[in-house]
């Protein structure tokens, strides 16, 4: 199996509004929801998740230890 990129890329962030401004400054699309601020650069995304999201026990796209700075590499097949 080759990989021939990656999709996206997610990490738990306390101060979404920030990166998001961050990224916005920097001229990428950024839109946002409840649950995260998606960074779009390319055909790529980074999705910032709140902390609303990753606190919550039922939470379970991550690691069971993992706490933020920690994030997730998705790749394309």
């Amino acid at each position: 199996m080759t990989v021939r990129g990656f999709d996206h890329v997610a990490l738990p962030m306390r101060d979404t509004e920030a990166m998001g401004a961050f990224y916005r400054a920097l001229g990428l699309t950024v839109t946002e929801n409840d649950y995260l601020v998606q960074v779009y650069v390319g055909d790529q995304m980074i999705n910032f998740h709140r902390p609303a999201v990753w606190q919550r026990e039922a939470f379970d796209l991550r690691a069971l230890a993992a706490t933020p700075p920690c994030g997730d590499l998705c790749f394309v097949w």
